[in-house]
């Protein structure tokens, strides 16, 4: 496993779809940065990308995020699973393998803070910041359960009225997501902040059931 700094930029690309059609991608950038701090990594970065020709118009996205405190021991384990895959690898037998590897590394803790997360529509653009804390645990006891219960969340989101009204009309699913509360209007605007902590979840300020034993 390595550490340091990436700089890519990719101009002009065109990704050809199935029924004869393409997607230009005008730009897609990422600049990062990754140190080590003791047996922990540290990752700031930055990411972009425009892309035309899509059913929706013009579409573009910045994101500004940190990962922190992340388990560099584990991030090998996960790196040496993924080359022992190889090109195209089934499916479950993908997940079986990854698994235990993806375990450790959240078991380990880490923090996840996305400072900025902006996606530009030709009707406006849509604003998030989000923020999540996943503690230290057991790794012998470890499972997806205890990680929610574990863990905690914010997230933020801005969606400009006419973005979310257009994608409302003759869409039974975005109705219900208004209807239910999961977006409110606040003057020219939609709005969702939802928290997690201890295994409550919270939109807008209302408990929504997790169901764990599901998981």
């Amino acid at each position: 496993m390595s550490v340091g700094d990436i700089d890519l930029v990719l101009e002009d690309l065109s990704i050809g779809g199935g029924l004869g059609g393409s997607t230009r991608i005008n730009r897609f950038a990422v600049k990062a940065s990754s140190a080590l701090d003791g047996d922990r990594i540290d990752v700031d970065g930055q990411t972009s990308m425009a892309i035309d020709q899509l059913p929706l118009g013009a579409v573009s996205y910045e994101m500004t995020f940190r990962v922190g405190g992340v388990d560099a021991a584990a991030v090998g384990a996960l790196q040496r699973k993924i080359e022992e895959m190889g090109d195209n690898p089934d499916p479950m037998a993908a997940y079986a393998s990854l698994e235990p590897a993806t375990q450790r590394l959240f078991a380990a803790g880490l923090e996840i803070d996305i400072e900025q997360l902006d996606v530009t529509l030709p009707q406006g653009t849509m604003t998030s910041v989000m923020q999540f804390s996943f503690k230290e645990s057991d790794p012998a006891t470890f499972d997806w359960s205890s990680l929610l219960l574990n863990s905690e969340a914010s997230i933020d989101v801005s969606v400009p009225a006419e973005v979310v009204e257009t994608f409302a009309q003759g869409n039974p699913q975005a109705a219900l997501v208004i209807g239910a509360g999961y977006l409110v209007k606040r003057g020219d605007v939609y709005v969702m902040e939802a928290r997690l902590k201890k295994g409550l979840l919270t939109v807008n300020g209302a408990p929504i059931p997790i169901p764990l034993g599901a998981m």
